[in-house]
Protein backbone atom coordinates (compact mmCIF):
# COMPACT_ATOMS: atom_id res chain seq x y z
CA UNK A 1 0.00 0.00 0.00
CA UNK A 2 1.07 3.31 -0.78
CA UNK A 3 2.51 5.53 2.15
CA UNK A 4 0.61 8.60 1.38
CA UNK A 5 -2.54 6.45 1.21
CA UNK A 6 -1.50 5.35 4.98
CA UNK A 7 -0.81 8.33 6.01
CA UNK A 8 -4.51 9.59 4.73
CA UNK A 9 -5.90 6.32 6.61
CA UNK A 10 -4.12 7.37 9.85
CA UNK A 11 -4.97 11.06 9.69
CA UNK A 12 -8.56 10.16 9.36
CA UNK A 13 -8.39 7.43 11.98
CA UNK A 14 -6.83 10.04 14.64
CA UNK A 15 -9.73 12.64 13.61
CA UNK A 16 -12.40 10.39 13.92
CA UNK A 17 -11.07 9.25 17.25
CA UNK A 18 -10.71 13.03 18.48
CA UNK A 19 -14.43 13.89 16.92
CA UNK A 20 -15.91 10.66 18.76
CA UNK A 21 -14.54 11.50 22.26
CA UNK A 22 -15.36 14.72 21.63
CA UNK A 23 -18.63 14.62 20.32
CA UNK A 24 -19.99 12.17 23.41
CA UNK A 25 -18.63 15.12 25.94
CA UNK A 26 -20.27 17.51 24.31
CA UNK A 27 -23.56 15.48 23.38
CA UNK A 28 -23.91 13.65 27.18
CA UNK A 29 -23.08 16.35 29.59
CA UNK A 30 -23.29 19.66 30.27
CA UNK A 31 -21.35 22.78 29.82
CA UNK A 32 -19.56 22.50 33.00
CA UNK A 33 -18.61 18.94 32.53
CA UNK A 34 -17.40 19.97 28.96
CA UNK A 35 -15.61 22.44 30.87
CA UNK A 36 -13.50 20.51 33.15
CA UNK A 37 -12.74 17.69 30.20
CA UNK A 38 -10.79 20.62 28.72
CA UNK A 39 -9.32 21.42 31.85
CA UNK A 40 -8.47 17.94 33.11
CA UNK A 41 -7.51 16.55 29.37
CA UNK A 42 -5.74 19.61 27.71
CA UNK A 43 -2.68 16.96 27.83
CA UNK A 44 -4.43 14.74 25.69
CA UNK A 45 -5.57 17.09 23.05
CA UNK A 46 -2.14 18.68 22.87
CA UNK A 47 -0.73 15.66 22.56
CA UNK A 48 -3.05 14.98 19.48
CA UNK A 49 -2.79 17.62 17.69
CA UNK A 50 0.98 17.71 18.62
CA UNK A 51 1.05 14.03 16.47
CA UNK A 52 -1.27 15.12 13.77
CA UNK A 53 0.48 17.79 12.75
CA UNK A 54 3.76 16.25 13.27
CA UNK A 55 3.45 13.37 11.03
CA UNK A 56 1.66 15.31 8.20
CA UNK A 57 4.97 17.55 8.60
CA UNK A 58 7.20 15.11 8.19
CA UNK A 59 5.44 13.49 4.91
CA UNK A 60 5.35 16.78 3.56
CA UNK A 61 9.50 17.58 4.35
CA UNK A 62 10.57 14.18 2.85
CA UNK A 63 7.15 13.49 0.02
CA UNK A 64 9.96 13.42 -2.84
CA UNK A 65 12.13 11.26 -0.88
CA UNK A 66 9.02 8.68 0.37
CA UNK A 67 8.12 9.21 -3.34
CA UNK A 68 11.11 7.93 -4.99
CA UNK A 69 11.34 5.49 -2.37
CA UNK A 70 7.71 4.29 -3.31
CA UNK A 71 8.41 4.44 -7.27
CA UNK A 72 11.60 2.37 -6.51
CA UNK A 73 13.32 5.50 -8.74
CA UNK A 74 17.00 5.22 -7.32
CA UNK A 75 18.59 7.72 -10.47
CA UNK A 76 15.65 10.17 -8.93
CA UNK A 77 16.54 9.28 -5.16
CA UNK A 78 20.12 10.04 -5.92
CA UNK A 79 19.70 13.04 -7.35
CA UNK A 80 17.31 14.08 -4.75
CA UNK A 81 19.84 13.15 -1.89
CA UNK A 82 23.19 14.70 -3.70
CA UNK A 83 20.98 18.04 -3.70
CA UNK A 84 19.83 17.69 -0.19
CA UNK A 85 23.41 16.42 1.67
CA UNK A 86 26.01 17.52 -0.77
CA UNK A 87 24.82 21.04 -2.28
CA UNK A 88 22.75 22.32 0.75
CA UNK A 89 24.38 20.62 3.18
CA UNK A 90 21.44 18.85 5.33
CA UNK A 91 23.49 16.49 7.23
CA UNK A 92 20.56 14.00 8.92
CA UNK A 93 21.82 10.69 9.62
CA UNK A 94 19.09 8.43 8.13
CA UNK A 95 19.55 10.32 4.77
CA UNK A 96 23.64 10.18 4.62
CA UNK A 97 23.23 6.74 5.25
CA UNK A 98 20.78 6.19 2.51
CA UNK A 99 22.61 7.97 -0.09
CA UNK A 100 25.72 6.09 0.68
CA UNK A 101 23.74 2.99 0.06
CA UNK A 102 22.40 4.45 -3.08
CA UNK A 103 25.80 5.32 -4.68
CA UNK A 104 27.28 1.47 -3.82
CA UNK A 105 23.90 0.58 -5.33
CA UNK A 106 24.79 2.73 -8.69
CA UNK A 107 28.31 2.48 -8.57
CA UNK A 108 28.72 6.27 -8.39
CA UNK A 109 31.86 6.40 -6.70
CA UNK A 110 32.36 10.01 -7.48
CA UNK A 111 29.64 11.34 -5.35
CA UNK A 112 30.54 8.66 -2.41
CA UNK A 113 34.10 10.24 -2.66
CA UNK A 114 32.50 12.88 -2.13
CA UNK A 115 29.54 12.33 0.58
CA UNK A 116 33.00 10.89 2.59
CA UNK A 117 34.68 14.48 2.46
CA UNK A 118 31.76 16.10 3.42
CA UNK A 119 31.22 14.41 6.46
CA UNK A 120 35.27 14.30 7.21
CA UNK A 121 34.95 18.65 7.22
CA UNK A 122 31.16 18.31 8.83
CA UNK A 123 29.81 15.23 10.95
CA UNK A 124 32.89 12.92 11.35
CA UNK A 125 30.94 11.24 13.86
CA UNK A 126 28.54 9.72 10.46
CA UNK A 127 31.50 8.61 9.14
CA UNK A 128 32.66 6.56 11.70
CA UNK A 129 29.28 5.07 12.32
CA UNK A 130 29.11 4.31 8.08
CA UNK A 131 32.58 3.65 8.01
CA UNK A 132 31.92 -0.02 6.79
CA UNK A 133 29.97 1.27 3.62
CA UNK A 134 32.86 4.03 2.54
CA UNK A 135 35.21 0.85 3.03
CA UNK A 136 33.64 -1.60 0.73
CA UNK A 137 33.33 1.20 -2.06
CA UNK A 138 36.78 1.76 -2.41
CA UNK A 139 37.00 -2.19 -2.21
CA UNK A 140 34.40 -2.50 -4.76
CA UNK A 141 36.80 0.31 -6.95
CA UNK A 142 40.17 -1.20 -6.12
CA UNK A 143 41.26 2.01 -4.51
CA UNK A 144 43.26 -0.49 -1.90
CA UNK A 145 45.65 2.46 -1.21
CA UNK A 146 42.88 4.46 0.23
CA UNK A 147 41.15 1.75 1.88
CA UNK A 148 44.51 1.00 3.80
CA UNK A 149 44.81 4.66 4.98
CA UNK A 150 40.95 5.10 5.86
CA UNK A 151 40.46 1.82 7.65
CA UNK A 152 44.09 2.55 9.47
CA UNK A 153 42.47 6.03 10.82
CA UNK A 154 38.76 4.79 11.49
CA UNK A 155 40.37 1.60 13.67
CA UNK A 156 42.35 4.90 15.22
CA UNK A 157 39.56 6.44 16.34
CA UNK A 158 37.04 4.26 16.96
CA UNK A 159 39.15 1.21 17.93
CA UNK A 160 37.00 -1.81 18.71
CA UNK A 161 33.85 0.33 18.13
CA UNK A 162 34.33 -0.77 14.16
CA UNK A 163 35.13 -4.50 14.56
CA UNK A 164 34.93 -4.59 10.48
CA UNK A 165 37.24 -1.77 10.01
CA UNK A 166 40.16 -4.01 11.47
CA UNK A 167 38.95 -6.83 8.78
CA UNK A 168 39.65 -3.74 6.06
CA UNK A 169 42.83 -3.05 7.37
CA UNK A 170 44.39 -6.47 7.32
CA UNK A 171 42.29 -6.89 3.50
CA UNK A 172 44.14 -3.54 1.77
CA UNK A 173 47.59 -4.72 3.28
CA UNK A 174 46.95 -8.25 1.52
CA UNK A 175 45.66 -6.59 -1.36
CA UNK A 176 48.60 -3.92 -1.71
CA UNK A 177 50.91 -7.25 -1.32
CA UNK A 178 52.51 -6.31 2.33
CA UNK A 179 51.95 -9.99 2.71
CA UNK A 180 53.75 -9.91 6.22
CA UNK A 181 51.89 -7.06 7.86
CA UNK A 182 48.55 -8.54 6.53
CA UNK A 183 49.31 -11.89 7.92
CA UNK A 184 50.14 -9.98 10.99
CA UNK A 185 46.56 -8.20 11.47
CA UNK A 186 44.88 -11.34 10.38
CA UNK A 187 46.24 -13.07 13.41
CA UNK A 188 45.68 -10.33 15.84
CA UNK A 189 41.77 -9.87 14.45
CA UNK A 190 41.62 -13.61 15.10
CA UNK A 191 42.89 -12.90 18.77
CA UNK A 192 39.98 -10.67 19.79
CA UNK A 193 36.23 -11.10 20.08
CA UNK A 194 35.58 -10.15 16.91
CA UNK A 195 32.04 -10.92 14.70
CA UNK A 196 32.57 -14.05 13.57
CA UNK A 197 32.05 -13.72 9.93
CA UNK A 198 35.21 -11.48 10.22
CA UNK A 199 37.17 -13.73 11.86
CA UNK A 200 36.33 -16.78 9.50
CA UNK A 201 37.30 -14.62 6.57
CA UNK A 202 40.77 -13.26 8.81
CA UNK A 203 41.61 -17.27 8.99
CA UNK A 204 40.62 -17.73 5.31
CA UNK A 205 43.00 -15.53 3.80
CA UNK A 206 45.58 -16.57 6.56
CA UNK A 207 45.61 -20.06 5.76
CA UNK A 208 45.21 -19.62 2.19
CA UNK A 209 47.94 -17.92 1.16
CA UNK A 210 48.98 -15.91 3.53
CA UNK A 211 50.58 -18.63 6.41
CA UNK A 212 54.12 -18.12 5.46
CA UNK A 213 53.98 -14.72 5.79
CA UNK A 214 53.11 -15.54 9.65
CA UNK A 215 55.79 -14.69 12.45
CA UNK A 216 55.00 -18.15 13.51
CA UNK A 217 57.66 -20.99 12.62
CA UNK A 218 55.62 -23.48 10.25
CA UNK A 219 54.49 -26.31 12.20
CA UNK A 220 53.72 -23.27 14.98
CA UNK A 221 51.48 -21.56 12.65
CA UNK A 222 49.87 -25.16 10.92
CA UNK A 223 48.86 -25.97 13.95
CA UNK A 224 47.32 -22.82 15.21
CA UNK A 225 45.24 -22.31 11.63
CA UNK A 226 44.15 -26.20 12.72
CA UNK A 227 43.22 -25.24 15.94
CA UNK A 228 41.35 -22.07 14.96
CA UNK A 229 39.58 -23.59 12.55
CA UNK A 230 38.66 -26.82 14.85
CA UNK A 231 37.05 -23.63 17.05
CA UNK A 232 34.99 -22.33 13.90
CA UNK A 233 33.53 -26.20 13.02
CA UNK A 234 32.07 -26.29 16.16
CA UNK A 235 29.30 -24.06 15.07
CA UNK A 236 26.29 -25.58 12.61
CA UNK A 237 25.93 -24.53 9.18
CA UNK A 238 22.49 -22.81 10.23
CA UNK A 239 24.78 -21.01 12.55
CA UNK A 240 26.49 -19.53 9.87
CA UNK A 241 23.72 -18.43 7.68
CA UNK A 242 22.53 -16.68 11.05
CA UNK A 243 25.14 -14.84 11.27
CA UNK A 244 24.68 -14.04 7.59
CA UNK A 245 21.01 -12.97 8.07
CA UNK A 246 21.74 -11.25 11.04
CA UNK A 247 24.11 -8.43 8.40
CA UNK A 248 22.36 -9.32 5.21
CA UNK A 249 21.08 -5.53 5.23
CA UNK A 250 25.01 -4.46 5.65
CA UNK A 251 26.61 -3.65 2.25
CA UNK A 252 29.99 -4.79 3.26
CA UNK A 253 28.77 -8.15 3.54
CA UNK A 254 27.25 -7.99 0.17
CA UNK A 255 30.07 -6.85 -1.39
CA UNK A 256 31.99 -9.74 0.39
CA UNK A 257 29.25 -12.55 -0.65
CA UNK A 258 31.48 -14.46 -3.00
CA UNK A 259 34.69 -14.31 -0.25
CA UNK A 260 31.91 -15.40 2.66
CA UNK A 261 31.10 -18.39 0.22
CA UNK A 262 34.63 -19.80 -0.74
CA UNK A 263 35.59 -19.59 3.28
CA UNK A 264 32.11 -21.43 4.05
CA UNK A 265 32.94 -23.90 1.69
CA UNK A 266 37.19 -24.08 2.81
CA UNK A 267 35.58 -24.20 6.52
CA UNK A 268 34.01 -27.84 5.67
CA UNK A 269 36.92 -29.21 4.13
CA UNK A 270 39.22 -31.03 6.47
CA UNK A 271 42.78 -30.20 5.33
CA UNK A 272 44.15 -27.36 7.48
CA UNK A 273 45.22 -24.99 4.41
CA UNK A 274 46.48 -25.22 1.18
CA UNK A 275 48.24 -22.56 -1.34
CA UNK A 276 46.55 -20.14 -3.46
CA UNK A 277 48.16 -17.87 -5.89
CA UNK A 278 48.37 -13.75 -4.69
Amino acid sequence: MKLKVLILIFNIILVIIFLTVFSFSLFSADTDFIGNFFKNYWLFIGSFFFLLIGINLFFLNNRNLISSLEAENWSGLSQYLETEILKKRHLSFRKVRLFSEICILLADFDNLRELEAVLEADKPRFLRKLATRFAAGKMLTNDYESLASFSKKITAQSGQRQPWMYFYEAFAEQMLKNYTAAAQKYEILLRRAYPPLSRLLALYFLACGLHSYSGMPPDEIDRYIASQKAFLKKYSSYYWEKQRAKEKHAMHILVLTKTLNEALEWLSKEEGRFNQQH
